[in-house]
């Protein structure tokens, strides 16, 4: 049986989902439930006012029904954490929805109706705006209940639209990534969370001694001594100055104005926004100084660990299809998907008493699949070499084209620029993208010539790499004209149905919603299409980019169904699954792990696929 439900719960100004995450809200002491619409089976949504509400789920058998709700991460919670009922099946409408295109336009229930004309939502919730239970005359709670009904409905008949073309492996795959917050297990290491604040918080402060001494801040003559360090830093040569003594190369770019190179300094510069993840948190603290900032990162993230570890349990919340082409993304404030490696947060993240983490990471996977996708045998036969024992390191092949040299992975100054490129360079980035790689990866910084000579000698080796971005420009065309095309290695990905978009493994579509084509500021004509409601352009290498994002995701979560019933994972990442044992269990889970993600892949059974497996008693153990 699926029953559709949907909590309305009490929210105001200062206490609301807008302002709280998700696990925040549901945890604090204001939090109340109002009432609830039921739908068994596809009736119609049946009212039950707060007295009636517990009563009404206890009557459910739920070992054999599935919960569906619009954002089951809410409504799932709360059933779960405030009644203590547990599903055999969470369903999330929402996140079908974005798995098939149907969010171009916005993801609210309000949108998503609209654009599939299953329905209009209704607007009384704004009426209901800083009330308690108590607060509501009987005719109020009436007219709520019509509004929270017709929630409920519009989710069932969206349910039904869209369960016909969404497969059973992403119905699999949308419930255990669910479970990872409705039923959490991990804790934090609370002593070593406050005592890495708090070296934070010191360390922040001796760096921005040091820069007020610098730049000529007398604290005793100013009243907000950041503020008056923010205006000074605003000189960028005064700033490069004081990067420069930190041992950081400032990042640079090229002047749109001038043309010529200058300090990327800019709050949309990736590479200088990319140093409030600097190991190094004193060059945090200037950064954000410069941008105004109060806190760090690494401050406010300790932080919000904290505090989630005052409440309980940590849920960890993961978007399912956070990204266009089906990629997680990371949510709740904590962004799980986006831990430095090697750093203290990762290592105040326990398993339950008595287990370990085991943490399986593909190697190099998409770099393997850009390749593997546009027949670039050469790479490919290189992995496969490597994984066997028998070959040279991939990125040091790169590195001997680069300096014309034997090349050792030890030789980090020639190996970096190498390992950069070949993992960099696989989606059309030019020597820019290149200098954002090298600086994220390495911290490391390249003129633009040298980068644009690198760039030059990775298009000229991976030839049919290149030809592949060609490529996927004439498959924009044939989406724009309806016309049928083969794409990728030996017909990889089809366009049998163009009108569905690119036909994935996993039987889902890479969709460009509203494709169409118009002239830019450049007098370019480029292709456009509709992302949240805005023009986004895309063009062949971009599209090669999304699919080989597209496919990775599906080799990972294939990987996970495939231990699921074997394997509890708590957590994941782009290339990586980690799940929590028993600490006797722990040799045999590796072996679990390791065999079911280098397990051969059915629409790709000659991509060679390489995992390394690891445990630890924190997950930054188990991911050194």
């Amino acid at each position: 049986m699926i029953v559709a439900l949907d909590f309305e719960t009490t929210y105001s100004v200062d206490y609301s989902l807008s302002k709280l995450s998700t696990e925040e809200y549901i945890r604090d002491p204001r939090f109340e439930v109002i009432g609830c619409s039921i739908s068994l089976n596809g009736k119609p949504a049946v009212w039950y006012p707060q007295p009636e509400v517990e009563a009404a789920l206890r009557a459910v058998d739920w070992t054999t029904s599935s919960l569906l709700a619009y954002n089951t991460v809410f409504d799932g919670a709360i059933l779960a954490w405030k009644y203590g009922i547990y599903p055999a099946l969470y369903l999330d409408a929402m996140g079908m929805a974005k798995a098939l295109n149907k969010t171009y336009n916005g993801a609210s229930l309000k949108k998503v109706a609209a654009t599939t004309g299953v329905g209009v939502k209704g607007d009384y919730v704004f009426a209901a705006k800083g009330k308690r239970y108590a607060d509501f005359l009987p005719h109020e709670l009436v007219q709520y209940g019509e509004y929270c009904c017709n929630d409920t409905d519009l989710t069932v008949k969206l349910y039904r639209l869209l369960s016909v073309d969404f497969p059973l492996s992403e119905v699999q795959v949308q419930d255990k990534n669910l479970r990872l917050f409705i039923e959490p297990l991990l804790t934090f290491d609370v002593a070593a969370l406050k005592d890495h604040r708090d070296n934070v918080v010191k360390e922040k402060s001796e760096k921005i001694t040091e820069a007020m001494r610098f730049v000529g801040v007398d604290m005793r003559e100013t009243s907000d001594p950041m503020a008056e360090l923010h205006r000074r830093l605003m000189s960028n040569q005064q700033f490069a100055e004081v990067l420069r003594g930190l041992g950081v190369e400032p990042p640079t770019k090229l002047s749109p104005a001038t043309g010529k190179e200058t300090y990327a300094f800019a709050k949309t510069d990736e590479a200088f926004v990319g140093l409030l993840q600097h190991e190094d948190t004193g060059v945090q603290a200037l950064v954000a100084a410069r941008l105004g900032a109060k806190s760090t990162i690494e401050e406010t993230r300790a932080e919000a660990f904290l505090s989630v570890a005052s409440r309980g349990l940590w849920p960890v919340q993961i978007n399912y299809y956070g990204g266009h082409p089906g990629r997680f993304s990371g949510a709740g404030g904590l962004n799980s998907q986006n831990l430095r490696r090697g750093g203290r947060l990762r290592d105040a993240i326990l398993p339950p008493a008595g287990h370990s983490f085991v943490v399986g990471d593909l190697g190099a996977i998409e770099c393997r699949v850009v390749n593997y996708m546009a027949g670039q045998d050469d790479v490919i036969e290189a992995f496969r070499q490597y994984d066997a024992g028998i070959g040279q390191n991939v990125y040091c092949i790169m590195a001997e084209k680069i300096f014309g040299c034997e090349v050792k992975k030890t030789d980090k100054e020639k190996y970096t620029p190498g390992k950069v490129a070949e993992l960099s360079l696989g989606f059309g980035g030019g020597w820019e993208a290149y200098k954002r790689g090298i600086f994220a990866q390495a911290k490391l910084q390249v003129q633009q010539h040298e980068a644009q000579r690198i760039v030059d000698i990775y298009r000229r080796s991976h030839g049919r790499v290149e030809r592949l971005w060609r490529q996927g420009n004439d498959v924009l065309r044939a989406l724009l004209r309806g016309q049928p095309f083969t794409f990728g290695r030996e017909g990889l990905l089809n366009g049998t149905n163009p009108e569905l978009g690119i036909g994935l493994p996993n039987g889902l579509f890479l969709q460009y919603p509203e494709l169409r084509q118009q002239m830019n500021a450049k007098g370019e004509v480029v292709f456009l299409y509709t992302s949240r409601g805005k023009p986004k352009e895309v063009r062949g290498s971009i599209l090669v980019q999304n699919l080989t994002e597209a496919l990775a995701r599906i080799i990972l979560t294939d990987a996970w169904l495939r231990v699921a019933g074997q394997l509890r994972i708590v957590m994941h990442q782009h290339d990586e699954l980690a799940a929590v044992v028993p600490h006797a269990d722990v040799q045999d889970a590796m072996s679990l792990m390791h065999n079911a993600m280098t397990w051969p892949v059915s629409w790709a059974p000659d991509l060679p696929i390489a995992c390394e497996v690891q445990s630890g008693l924190t997950y930054g153990e188990a991911r050194r």
